[in-house]
């Protein structure tokens, strides 16, 4: 399957809203039909693509269904999570994070284990729902037969979208958006240039193309090899998965919608404000437009003329991540290491980094022990 973006809807707004709703609708339904009553757990957050999961179950009546959820106590991922599995009426499951979690499972065998199990030498492992998943399996929380359902999307959505203003971009251009977002650990600028396809790109693409490139590279590298390998977790815990916001008709629709209805994801946080928040009983914001202010422009000014000066303030809000996350993923390091992996990786650093590097510890021991 390889993704064709086209951007050319004509469509109103409205129109697409109610389209998409009885393609989304159709594909649940389908999905379930093959499902045969089993149960389903969804990994709930405040975001808009779990709450459409879960919201949507219920809509065509789909009832066994249980949510589960994981943070510090005060996360409002949880507590947003919670409040809606409560509207729904669905079953809600909680697990604690701590920096005494994080140290548990990094020193335990089970994390060297789901490394082995997740990474197979070209993806990483995402650690982030493995102490909750394994919670909910070791306390039986749901049956064994239960199909965890994640609301992972590529980019379809347009979450990722960073221009859709008209102009001419080049390969650079695209380089550039690759590089600034995914390859910013040690090495990675240096590796991505080793990549060919970046010299088969057209020389010069208009916007439609500029973004199509773009969604097409995080399709086939990034969102598999990433954010759909998350499922490892639950199939690490015992558990079936389904993917269900990556069903055909759901992709080949949002592929036509016009940029600007993509851009800041506006067409589907109206979906969700039509559709969703009425069986959630949230409110989900509008994205606030771009304004072409002096402050923008004195923002912009300054990141180009004193990158230096971005760096320090974008160190300072990192540092402060130290306490301020809602996972707690640093807890288990001392703030003098925490510090140390800044130094080391720069404002990139996140939980990632480290389990890239101990994946990469791992290969390099496994490999020593082969070769005695």
């Amino acid at each position: 399957y390889e993704p064709i973006y086209k951007f050319d809807s004509t469509a109103s707004a409205e129109e697409l809203i109610e389209e998409y709703d009885v393609v989304l609708k159709n594909a649940f339904l389908h999905l379930v039909e093959k499902l045969k009553g089993r149960p389903i757990l969804v990994p709930l957050s405040k975001g808009f693509d779990s709450r459409t999961v879960a919201a949507t179950l219920k809509r065509i009546g789909y009832d066994n269904v249980y949510c589960f959820s994981y943070g510090i106590p005060s996360s409002s991922e949880c507590a947003i999570s919670k409040q809606v599995a409560e509207n729904l009426g669905y079953p809600w499951f909680y697990t604690e994070y701590s920096g005494k979690v994080w140290k548990n499972l990094y020193a335990s065998g089970e994390y060297q284990d789901y490394l082995k199990f997740a990474c197979k030498g070209m993806s990483i492992g995402c650690v982030q729902a493995l102490p909750a998943i394994l919670n909910v399996a070791k306390q039986r929380l749901v049956p064994e037969d239960t199909v965890v359902m994640p609301g992972h999307t590529d980019v379809a959505f347009g979450s990722f979208l960073r221009s859709i203003k008209e102009g001419v971009y080049t390969q650079k251009d695209v380089f550039e958006l690759v590089e600034s977002q995914y390859y910013l650990q040690i090495g990675g600028k240096e590796l991505l240039r080793k990549r060919s396809w970046i010299s088969q790109l057209p020389s010069v693409m208009s916007v439609k193309e500029y973004n199509t490139e773009y969604m097409k590279w995080s399709m086939s590298k990034r969102q598999p090899g990433f954010i759909i390998n998350d499922v490892r977790t639950y199939e690490f815990a015992g558990y079936a998965f389904d993917v269900p916001l990556l069903d055909r008709g759901i992709q080949d629709f949002w592929h036509k919608i016009p940029l600007s209805l993509l851009y800041k994801r506006m067409l589907q946080i109206m979906y969700t404000r039509t559709k969703i928040d009425p069986v959630t009983k949230l409110v989900s914001k509008l994205p606030v437009p771009d304004k072409r202010n002096f402050s923008r422009m004195l923002k912009n000014v300054i990141k180009t003329c004193m990158p230096g000066f971005i760096s320090k303030i974008q160190h300072k809000r990192k540092l402060q991540e130290y306490d301020s996350n809602e996972n707690a993923v640093y807890s288990y390091m001392s703030r003098d290491r925490y510090e140390q992996c800044l130094d080391k990786y720069g404002n990139a650093f996140t939980m990632n980094s480290v389990v890239a590097e101990d994946y990469e510890k791992l290969i390099r021991n496994s490999i020593i022990s082969l070769t005695k």
